[in-house]
This record gives C-alpha cells, sequence and structure tokens, in this order.
C-alpha cells in the first residue's frame, strides 16, 4: 500500500514474519538493550550497527527487508541498522535522518495508533509484523505511549537507513558540479 503526504511516499507491506523469527529478534534486541546500550542516543535504543553485529542470525530479516527495498529502488544498500523499544519512560523527539530511504519494521506494538509522526501532521498507524518505507529527510517521530499503555506493551521497532549506489558517471558528474561550484 502506498499512501502519499504533502508529495512524500509512504510504502507500507506486510512482512509475515512466524512468531518463532519475530521471538529471535525480540530476543537479540533485549540482549543489547541490557548489555550494549548505546548512551548518545534516545533510551532503549541500541547501536546503528545490528545489520552487521547479527548478520548471520537475521539473515532471514534483512534479505526481506532488502526485497521490500529494492522494489522502490533497485540500487540501495544498508547505512544503518538499529532497533527501538518503547515503553514507559521513553522521550522520542521528532528527527529526520541523512538518508534518502528509512524502513521501519514494526516488529511488536498491539496499539497501532502510537505509530509514527510525520512532521507534526499525521501519524502513520505502525501495524505490528509490517514495514514502513519513508524519505528519511521527513521529520518524524515514535510516537510516545502514555506510562498507563507503556507499562504493559513493549513496543520494538528495527529501523533501517538505505543510501543509494551512484553509478561512475553520477560520481563523476557530482565531482564535476562540485568543482565547477568552488570556482
Amino acid at each position: 500500500m502506498i499512501t502519499t503526504i504533502n508529495n512524500s511516499q509512504y510504502h507500507t507491506f506486510d512482512v509475515g514474519l512466524s512468531d518463532d523469527q519475530r521471538n529471535t529478534l525480540m530476543s537479540m534486541i533485549d540482549d543489547e538493550i541490557t548489555n550494549n546500550h548505546d548512551d548518545t542516543v534516545p533510551l532503549y535504543q541500541t547501536y546503528a550497527d545490528l545489520h552487521i553485529t547479527y548478520a548471520k542470525d537475521w539473515k532471514f530479516f534483512i534479505e526481506r527487508m532488502n526485497k521490500y527495498m529494492e522494489d522502490i529502488e533497485p540500487r540501495t544498500m544498508i547505512d544503518k541498522c538499529w532497533a527501538n523499544v518503547s515503553t514507559v519512560n521513553n522521550n522520542y523527539e521528532i528527527h529526520t535522518h541523512t538518508t534518502p530511504y528509512t524502513l521501519v519494521y514494526y516488529l511488536q506494538n498491539k496499539y497501532p495508533e502510537y505509530g509514527t509522526n510525520i512532521d507534526n501532521k499525521c501519524i502513520l498507524p505502525a501495524i505490528e509484523n509490517t514495514c514502513m518505507i519513508m524519505n528519511g529527510k521527513v521529520p518524524h517521530s515514535i510516537v510516545n505511549m502514555p506510562e498507563e499503555v507503556a507499562k504493559n506493551n513493549k513496543r520494538y521497532s528495527i529501523v533501517i537507513n538505505y543510501t543509494v549506489e551512484q553509478s561512475l558517471s553520477e560520481m563523476l558528474q557530482e565531482g564535476f558540479r562540485k568543482e565547477q561550484e568552488d570556482v
């Protein structure tokens, strides 16, 4: 399904991972949050190298996400991959990414209304076991759950930022353009 908001497209796919596959991902994310938390990012966010750290264990997941991405732009490659766990004391804020594509996989979320806030204009529902691909440069945020909802309902999401590979010709043209700007 494709949703368009302010001339930006949001592609949603039903991922359909099995319960065993999803439990494997959540277990590894819990381990990362407990034993290897990144203190430079919001609480309960992992380091952005999960696609490398878990290359073998997450192969089933990464390959499926790459297939969805390739349907939109075949020249992409993963730049970063991390997970977020939303719970009682989170405070996610509106932010942007530097990459043209961001994929969000909603691993576990009992309440879709606590989805992805798009530029403080609308909330896209976070439907469990689906992914959404958007322009990472559009301001967005996880919707923080109220404490009474969050205390018994962790939300797990996995984020992948994608860059677009350039051909040699495109790199040379970009270099030439930058050189001309410096003159």
